[in-house]
C-alpha cells in the first residue's frame, strides 16, 4: 500500500473531510506568518521617521561671575554642584 492511496475519511453526516490536526497547524503557521510580516513592514516604515535630538555638554563646567564659585554638572548623578574658590586656589 502506497501513501498516495490512502484517502483521507470523509465524514458521513456531511460528506467532507474532517479539520484535521495537519490542517489546523498549517492554519495557525500561515496566519503567524502574515501577521509577523505586517507587524515587521509596520514597524520598518515608522523607523526612519524618528529622529534623536540629543547632543553632549556645552559647557559642563562655568565658573560665576564674581570667581568666588565653580558650577559642575554631573549628568550621571542628574546634579548641579557648586564649589567654592578660595583665594590660595
Amino acid at each position: 500500500m502506497f501513501i498516495s492511496s490512502i484517502k483521507p475519511a470523509v465524514s458521513t453526516l456531511t460528506g467532507q473531510q474532517p479539520y484535521t490536526l495537519l490542517t489546523r497547524f498549517r492554519t495557525s503557521v500561515l496566519k503567524l506568518v502574515i501577521v509577523s510580516t505586517a507587524v515587521f513592514s509596520i514597524s520598518s516604515a515608522f523607523a526612519g521617521s524618528y529622529t534623536l535630538f540629543e547632543s553632549g555638554q556645552v559647557r559642563p563646567l562655568a565658573m560665576s561671575p564674581d570667581g568666588s564659585r565653580l558650577f559642575a554638572l554631573n549628568t550621571p548623578d542628574n546634579r548641579l554642584e557648586v564649589f567654592n574658590i578660595q583665594k590660595d586656589g
